[in-house]
């Protein structure tokens, strides 16, 4: 079972038909596809110039081997700064007490509005704050509590 079976053999009689069928099939495809011409063309190169052939094949597979290298020496270079969790954690509470330190004293930033001129969410206004606050005021003349104890 791990090992699989045995490879087959093109000449064993139980494999045979098999084998002539699958290489069928692959000249038909070859010579749908034209790969047989320029496998031809290229076979005929190479029987002519030798040296160069082996000159252009070798060549392609060291520069795609020092391309390799290369890029692994940057990524292995590249080292982004380590922060743990706790250091995350703490820049986004500072970023958030300094936004609502800004809304605290009036230096809320404004929505910019779309493409086509509508503010973002539907808030009326530039200043998604004021709007916000507004709505909460306005239910509270009513006597509703707009967050109900749970």
């Amino acid at each position: 079972m791990l090992l699989g079976e045995k490879m087959p053999d093109k000449n064993d009689p139980k494999y045979k038909e098999r084998y002539e069928r699958d290489v069928e099939a692959g000249r038909r495809f070859a010579k749908a596809t034209r790969i047989d011409k320029a496998a031809a063309k290229v076979q005929g190169f190479a029987d002519m110039h030798r040296r160069l052939f082996l000159a252009i094949v070798f060549g392609f597979i060291v520069s795609a081997l020092a391309w390799n290298i290369y890029r692994l020496t940057v990524v292995y270079r590249h080292q982004p700064a380590r922060r743990t969790a706790t250091e995350i954690q703490d820049s986004v509470f500072r970023e958030r007490h300094k936004a609502l330190q800004g809304a605290k004293w009036g230096k809320a930033k404004t929505r910019q509005p779309h493409r086509n001129g509508r503010q973002c969410h539907g808030y009326p206004s530039g200043n998604w704050q004021i709007f916000v606050n507004q709505s909460r005021t306005s239910n509270e003349h009513t006597g509703e509590n707009q967050f109900p104890a749970a």
